[in-house]
């Protein structure tokens, strides 16, 4: 109103603002579910999971999160508690709040002070290629070598 030009710069606009929301889920806290959890965005989940989770992009558990799932994704931060094997295709990270029961494949592990990790880290996992260009976070089948 008297001349100052307001600034937008931290507002998303249009088109970017649908894109990220459209790349992203969240799985509130006082949400529980049960199945296969799958997604070609991003996912971050503060309640409860049990079944399967395949991401596409990167899944991260908050510190809130009850997951007894076996997880595949491109990247996986953990900061609640996770009864099952993760499968990252670049980095599974576990912070100091983490608890982790189950067996890591990925190709770069960060364990923060703190966290709780029962398990085996099998070395590096290498996603299977898809037919059709699809995800290789997406793939139903897990090599022979990394059984879960």
């Amino acid at each position: 109103m008297f001349g100052k030009k307001k600034d937008n710069s931290l507002t998303p606009s249009g088109a970017a603002a649908v894109q990220a929301c459209k790349e992203s889920s969240l799985i509130a806290q006082d949400c529980f579910i049960e199945g296969t959890l799958q997604s070609d965005g991003d996912v971050r989940i503060d309640g409860r999971v049990t079944g399967a989770i395949r991401v596409a992009g990167n899944l991260t558990l908050h510190n809130t999160a009850h997951v007894n799932a076996d997880i595949y994704a491109k990247n996986v931060k953990i900061s609640g508690e996770l009864h099952g094997n993760i499968r990252a295709e670049e980095l599974a990270e576990l912070t100091a709040t983490a608890c982790v029961f189950g067996d890591i494949a990925t190709g770069a592990l960060k364990i923060e002070r703190g966290a709780r990790f029962v398990g085996a880290s099998l070395g590096q996992y290498i996603a299977p290629a898809l037919e059709g260009g699809g995800s290789p976070a997406l793939e139903r089948e897990t090599p022979a070598n990394l059984e879960i």
